[in-house]
C-alpha cells in the first residue's frame, strides 16, 4: 500500500512541474481482480491469499479516484484506447515477463505469463474474474505454468535454447484458442516484446496446423510498442475510457463511468470544469 502511495505522490509532483491535474490513478496487478469494486481476490505474486479491498483502504490515505485492473486485462485497454482499429477486432494480449526476484519460489519463477482477451469491444473478465489465467496443457503438479521445470526457467531470456523452447509449447497453446475462439490478432507485450525471437514465426505456424478448413487463415501478430511499459499504459488507458465511456445494463452498478465519475471527480475537487 505505502509502495503506492509513494508512486501518487511522485506522480502529482511530476505533473505539477507540467502543469497538469492528475484526474485519477489507473494500476494493474497481477493475479484475480476485481475492477468493478476494487478488489484484489488473489494474488501469489503479492502474497494475498484472501479477497483484500484495495480501493476502500487506499481512499482512505488518497483522495484521487483509484481503479485497479488484472495486469494482462491492461494490456488491452491499452490497445483499445490508444490503437482504436483494435476496437473492431477480437484479439488476445500476452503479457509475459521475466522475473529473478525470487529465486527458487515455484509462484515466482523465471517466466510469468497471463492473457486478456477482448470479444466485441469488451474485456472479458469471466464469471470469477479468472479469465486469461494461463497454464500450460502439459503442465504437471511439478512445473510453473509449462511444462519445463520452473527451475530450469530461471535460465531465460540469456539462455535461448530454453526461451526457443518456451516460446514453442506457448504458441501451440495460443493456438489452439486463436481458432476456437476466431481471435484475429495476438498482441505480444510486457519483457516479452523485447525478446521476439522465433516467436511469431511459431504461432503463424500453429495456428496454421490447427486450422482445419481450406481457406487461409487471417490473422495478425504484433509486439506491443509500450513494451515493459505496456501494463501502466493500459492503466491509463483503462481510467480513460472509464472517463469517457456511456453507462448501459452491462455495466456493474459497484462501478462508476462517464458522467457520473465526472461528477465523482468533481466532487473531490479533482476537475472543476468539463
Amino acid at each position: 500500500m505505502q509502495t503506492v502511495l509513494d508512486l501518487v505522490t511522485r506522480a502529482k509532483k511530476s505533473d505539477a512541474l507540467q502543469n497538469r491535474t492528475l484526474l485519477g490513478i489507473g494500476i494493474g496487478f497481477p493475479g484475480i481482480v476485481d475492477s468493478y469494486t476494487g478488489t484484489i481476490l488473489r494474488s501469489r505474486s503479492l502474497g494475498i491469499s484472501e479477497p483484500f479491498d484495495f480501493r476502500t483502504e487506499i481512499e482512505k490515505q488518497c483522495n484521487e479516484y483509484v481503479i485497479i485492473e488484472n495486469d494482462a486485462n491492461c494490456c488491452c485497454w491499452g490497445e483499445l484506447a490508444f490503437h482504436t482499429e483494435n476496437r473492431t477486432r477480437n484479439f488476445i494480449s500476452v503479457l509475459g515477463e521475466f522475473r529473478s526476484d525470487t529465486r527458487g519460489d515455484k509462484s515466482r519463477h523465471g517466466f510469468s505469463l497471463g492473457l486478456g482477451l477482448v470479444l466485441r469491444d469488451r474485456v472479458l473478465h469471466g464469471d470469477h474474474f479468472t479469465a486469461g489465467e494461463f497454464r500450460s496443457i502439459y503442465a504437471s503438479d511439478d512445473t510453473g505454468q509449462f511444462s519445463i521445470p520452473y527451475t530450469e526457467l530461471e535460465s531465460i531470456p540469456e539462455d535461448r535454447n530454453m526461451l526457443h523452447r518456451v516460446y514453442q509449447e506457448l504458441a501451440e497453446n495460443l493456438a489452439f484458442l486463436v481458432n476456437c475462439v476466431d481471435f484475429t490478432k495476438v498482441v505480444f507485450a510486457g519483457d516479452i516484446a523485447g525478446y521476439p525471437e522465433n516467436l511469431a514465426e511459431n504461432l503463424s505456424r500453429a495456428i496454421e496446423r490447427g486450422w482445419s478448413f481450406d481457406n487461409k487463415r487471417e490473422f495478425v501478430i504484433e509486439f506491443s510498442e509500450y513494451g515493459d511499459r505496456a501494463v501502466c499504459s493500459g492503466a491509463a488507458g483503462l481510467f480513460a475510457e472509464k472517463l469517457f465511456s456511456i453507462p448501459d445494463i452491462a455495466d456493474h452498478f459497484h462501478e462508476i463511468v462517464g458522467y457520473d465519475l465526472y461528477e465523482h471527480l468533481r466532487a473531490k475537487g479533482t476537475v472543476w470544469n468539463i
